[in-house]
């Protein structure tokens, strides 16, 4: 018998504001579409297609900031 595979599946803490955010925007989702989504999904959906913008953007912030420090 095959042993299960596990998902590898973790926790990420989020603070209040962003929690009541997403939740916001689930309700939104489903009031449009008549769907109801899970936080899991819209979390996902944004780092399966917006990780390369957000790497992209905290590299250049980290960088002017640290040409700041030196001027």
């Amino acid at each position: 018998m095959k042993k299960p595979v596990k998902r590898g599946d973790t926790t990420v803490r989020i603070n209040e504001e962003r929690k009541l955010e997403i939740k916001r925007r689930i309700i939104e989702i489903g009031s449009k579409t008549g769907e109801v989504i899970k936080a899991t999904d819209i979390t996902n959906h944004l780092i399966d297609h917006y990780m390369d913008d957000a790497v992209k953007d905290i590299v250049s912030n980290i960088q002017m900031e640290k040409k700041k420090r030196v001027m």
